[in-house]
């Protein structure tokens, strides 16, 4: 207390005056006549200044319910996948408030979501493209594939084995897989089989649901060159759904509390 006399007191002989801004302690300075506010010196603040960055939506939801307030809004973005929640919004035309306390929640992709988009249409050798399956092999779905995940790694693992060898031509085969015919200078030659899409399980949010997503397998060979990538079907339309599955989760747990669609510029 002591120590809070003294900068009033120190405060004051520099100033013109002590008073009152909007309830709040404030004194203007004599050098240049700048307004300055003594809130600093008070017990508590007059209301919360707070930027809150959570981890998880569950941690959202705690925190939103724990600090709401008549007005409190959340904003969701999709582009960003972002979640915010203004907890001082203003409740209505006649009552506007700063805005200044806010918590914000970014969904977080899983690591395999990060992995498959991050080669999606990316162009990659015969090796490279076995490697990457072999690597990521569990997110292939255990149902509705043509091959099993098993029957797949055995296909990509002949891939190494032919990393010498000169392809020649592909054929589609009626069962849904892809025939690489190729030569070699020591067996001869042989043909591998791929098939054309792979159907995979992943979750694009971490911790979050899971959903089947089509990749379709692609080719080119040039001088006896194969290279070979993948293109996901429609990963927008996932993200958008997940990320509305996790909206509406939030909606269920925060009642009394305004959804809107976007952000704030």
């Amino acid at each position: 207390m002591e120590k809070i006399i003294k900068e009033i007191a120190s405060l004051a002989s520099n100033g013109l005056n002590v008073g009152e801004l909007a309830g709040t302690p404030a004194i203007l300075t004599r050098d240049d006549f700048e307004i300055k506010s003594l809130e600093h010196l008070q017990p508590t603040p007059n209301r919360i200044r707070q930027a809150v960055t959570v981890s998880t939506s569950q941690s959202l939801i705690d925190y939103t319910n724990k600090f709401k307030i008549a007005g409190t809004a959340i904003f969701c973005d999709l582009d960003s996948l972002n979640v915010k929640t203004i907890f001082d919004y203003h409740a209505n035309p006649q009552a506007a408030r700063w805005g200044d306390h806010t918590a914000s929640y970014t969904c977080p992709h899983s690591k395999d979501w990060k992995a498959w988009t991050g080669k999606n249409k990316s162009a990659m050798s015969q090796i490279e493209f076995a490697q990457f399956i072999e690597n990521n092999i569990h997110c292939v779905a255990s149902e509705g594939n043509v091959v099993s995940g098993t029957e797949l790694l055995a296909m990509v693992l002949t891939f190494e084995e032919t990393r010498k060898s000169e392809f020649k031509s592909v054929q589609r085969l009626q069962d849904g897989t892809m025939s690489f015919a190729f030569t070699d200078e020591k067996s001869g030659g042989g043909k591998t089989r791929l098939p054309e899409e792979i159907i995979l399980g992943l979750q694009p949010f971490h911790n979050g649901d899971y959903y089947q997503i089509k990749a379709r397998i692609r080719y080119r060979i040039k001088d006896g060159l194969l290279t070979l990538w993948y293109e996901l079907i429609n990963p927008e339309k996932v993200i958008e759904d997940a990320f509305n599955t996790t909206i509406e989760n939030l909606k269920s747990n925060i009642p009394d509390v305004d959804f809107y669609e976007g952000n704030l510029a």
